[in-house]
């Protein structure tokens, strides 16, 4: 399964909200630069139902350098530590479950596609957000 990608992200938005992609991008890019602000100044950003982004401040340790195994000093840094809400890890949790609900939206959207007489193609029985993208491109070009 691919991965969902900053384009998928815009494009979903945009189709979803009913609004044109670039309305859609700015949001997304301005929500990403929020986000990176606020970590990036050290206050934690929860969402509730998703998660709480947060930075980590880690001390200073010593590493090891795998082909000499000499030690090394590493100096204390900081990184970014999410944590999944309890909504979120219920959502997906169940792996088995996640994967037939996928299959069943493939499935229902191969049988529409043959009922329609359509070709079916590899891109036809793509993720969600792929279906929605390849409906959002067909409203521009209808335009």
């Amino acid at each position: 399964m691919p991965n969902v990608t900053k384009n998928d992200l815009i494009n979903g938005t945009a189709l979803i909200c009913g609004s044109f992609r670039s309305d859609a991008k700015n949001v997304i890019e301005q929500f990403f630069s929020l986000v990176g602000e606020s970590v990036g100044e050290g206050r934690s950003l929860e969402l509730r139902g998703f998660g709480t982004f947060s930075m980590k401040h880690c001390g200073s340790r010593n590493g090891r350098n795998l082909q000499t195994g000499e030690l090394i000093p590493l100096a204390p840094h900081k990184s970014v530590n999410f944590k999944f809400s309890q909504d979120l890890k219920e959502k997906i949790g169940d792996k088995i479950e996640v994967k037939e609900k996928f299959i069943g939206a493939n499935r229902d959207l191969l049988s529409s596609t043959i009922s329609n007489n359509k070709p079916t193609t590899a891109a036809s029985i793509n993720s969600p957000i792929d279906r929605r993208k390849s409906v959002l491109n067909e409203e521009f070009v209808s335009r």
